[in-house]
């Protein structure tokens, strides 16, 4: 919990930082010709300060309300699902990787057999900028393990509205009707 608290509060610091130096600069261009590089620097910096404040504020009340709307098993942006399933690997591997492909959030698959790997990007909506969605094969028993997670493309990415939950539930879904798979 504190160490979620921890990255929340460096995501908004680095917001204010970027929205300052956005707006510090578009106030100050203008004023360059006009007044002089100094006195549009100072301008800037000062009109940037606020417009990084009142933008960081705006979004810090967005990001409450929004993980209000959400719920709770839906908010954490790293979703991670295990599930065992039986056959030759390379056959799994492959019905995964195709299983994987069909799917309308999907936007570039790739398998590595050599590692027993696939990873995948979603698309952009308005949910979410994208994610990176991995799922990994190994052996165990007899059977393969398949962990399937999920991460923003973004670092900054703050609150996805449960894209991210709803991707990998949908996955595991789908390898336990098609390939048979169980969850753990």
């Amino acid at each position: 919990m504190r160490i979620s608290i921890i990255k929340t509060i460096k995501k908004f610091i680095l917001i204010f930082v970027g929205l300052t130096i956005v707006g510090g600069t578009l106030f100050a261009i203008p004023l360059t010709f006009r007044q002089g590089i100094w006195k549009a620097a100072a301008f800037g910096l000062k009109g940037g300060l606020l417009f990084g404040a009142i933008l960081t504020l705006v979004f810090v009340g967005f990001y409450f309300v929004a993980n209000r709307l959400t719920p709770p098993e839906q908010r954490d942006l790293i979703q991670r699902r295990e599930l065992m399933v039986a056959g030759s690997l390379p056959h799994i591997l492959d019905q995964c990787y195709q299983l994987l492909k069909s799917e309308r959030f999907v936007k570039l698959a790739a398998l590595d057999e050599g590692r027993r790997i696939i990873t995948a990007r979603t698309r952009m909506s308005w949910a979410c900028p994208g994610e990176r969605i991995t799922i990994q094969f190994s052996p165990e028993g007899g059977k393969h393990r398949i962990v399937i997670s999920s991460e923003p493309l973004w670092k900054t990415t703050m609150i996805d509205y449960g894209k991210s939950f709803k991707n990998v539930e949908a996955l595991q879904k789908l390898f336990r009707d098609r390939i048979g798979a169980t969850p753990l």
